[in-house]
């Protein structure tokens, strides 16, 4: 019973040991019930759809300032980092990584594929950090969601930030790809200055970089987005700006049929897949990225790299791709406003960002603590909160079904929604209700 909660972290080496008498009781007073587990054959999982519960708008339960709040989360489980809307046709974002020629790519959450990737911290509403490693390819990953608390319905910002895992052995530049998509319009696009924007070095002794993008929401109307890179340039080459980032624009279409209901969606949710499509072979470029001082020599690399280009008039998935060693240290924002655009700077928008992370962090030990009295046991209750919090999920679609028993074909039932809540990513990729 407890296997899949301690999968995802085994591997983290940061959860304590837990005191398992409370949790052991329920399950040695319980005989009867273990009885009946034990004894249960094994048959087709069959439940009557007919006969669910019609699904009505409770006010007094769920009033219109929580619906508000909780408009938006990190409801995509089932990749490593992703942040989407509870409406129809919503704005969604994504991470991914891999290495230069493209043969490894991370998206979706595979069993085995990482050494771990774990909540810190998530309250399920505001606010969530999480740490991944990826050993094979050197990587150490943190990412950070919070909303602007006093419109969080309306403003979200999101942030990556890299490093080396460990010091020793040869450290291999990496692709990363931050991509957004609307997945019910073709309301996404670069603005044509950010196609054509540059590195700039700051006096704090960081390589910067700006875009702009905005669309529309299919539900929460137009928006804004920019994105902020920041690059270590103690670890780059001091003479020359950092390699460029590229990018790629493009209408994805839905995996079925033009016919189905759901043709009128999109398949941005399916980004591995576009990359994979769009990603083109190089027969090496000018340098491998984030060169170290000193360093003699460049080898010639295979990259799979974005194509610079725009492939339809109109766009519903956006990708961003940037090559970096991990040990250059590069940060990626991404700040969403909904309504009148953000009129910040790039440093206020970090540092509003910071604020807010800070924020929503005390307020989420306050909380923990409080709920969970004692302090003892303080941070396997963190990691174990934050983790089944982190993997709420919400799903909008046609599940396939068997209509009858004796029926072999799959027939798609009608347009549902399915909250979920996956235990563990890593053993468990697709969502599984509790």
């Amino acid at each position: 019973l407890l296997d899949p909660i301690f999968r995802r972290t085994q591997a983290s080496h940061t959860l304590p040991a837990m005191n398992l008498q409370l949790l052991v009781l329920p399950v040695v007073t319980s005989a009867s019930w273990l009885t009946n587990l034990f004894s249960w054959t094994p048959g087709e999982l069959q439940f009557d759809l007919g006969s669910t519960p019609r699904l009505v708008s409770n006010q007094s339960l769920f009033p219109a300032e929580y619906r508000e709040s909780m408009e938006w989360g990190t409801y995509r489980p089932g990749v490593y980092f992703g942040v989407k809307g509870r409406h129809q046709g919503s704005l969604l974002m994504g991470l991914a990584w891999g290495n230069l020629d493209g043969k490894v790519l991370r998206h979706e959450c595979q069993s085995g594929e990482l050494q771990s990737f774990n909540w810190l911290e998530h309250d399920g509403e505001h606010f969530a950090i999480q740490s991944i490693e990826d050993e094979k390819l050197g990587l150490q990953l943190q990412t950070t969601f919070v909303k602007d608390p006093s419109a969080p319905g309306r403003s979200w910002q999101a942030r990556v930030e890299s490093s080396q895992l460990a010091a020793e052995g040869k450290e291999r530049p990496v692709s990363f790809f931050l991509y957004l998509g609307v997945e019910a319009s073709d309301g996404i696009s670069l603005s044509e200055d950010s196609k054509h924007a540059k590195w700039s070095d700051s006096e704090d002794g960081f390589w910067r970089g700006s875009l702009r993008l905005s669309g529309i929401d299919a539900v929460k109307g137009r928006f804004t987005a920019r994105v902020l890179f920041r690059l270590d340039a103690s670890k780059s080459d001091p003479q020359k700006q950092p390699v460029r980032w590229r990018r790629v624009s493009a209408r994805v279409q839905h995996e079925t049929e033009p016919t189905e209901p759901e043709a009128k969606l999109t398949g941005v949710w399916d980004a591995k897949k576009h990359l994979q499509q769009y990603l083109q072979k190089t027969g090496g470029a000018a340098a491998e990225p984030a060169q170290k001082p000193g360093e003699q020599g460049k080898k010639t690399v295979k990259q799979a790299v974005l194509p610079d280009k725009d492939f339809h008039d109109t766009q519903n998935f956006v990708a961003l791709q940037i090559l970096a060693r991990p040990s250059a240290g590069l940060r990626v924002e991404l700040h969403v406003n909904f309504g009148e655009e953000n009129a910040l700077t790039d440093d206020e928008l970090s540092k509003k960002l910071d604020a807010h992370v800070l924020a929503s962090s005390a307020a989420f030990e306050k909380r923990l603590s409080e709920t969970f009295p004692g302090g003892s046991q303080q941070s396997a209750v963190k990691s174990a909160v934050s983790g089944l919090l982190g993997g709420l999920g919400h799903f909008q679609g046609r599940l396939l079904a068997k209509q009858a028993e004796n029926e072999e074909e799959l027939e798609r039932l009608p347009a549902a929604v399915l909250f979920s809540g996956v235990l563990t990513g890593a053993a468990l990729p697709t969502p599984n209700t509790w």
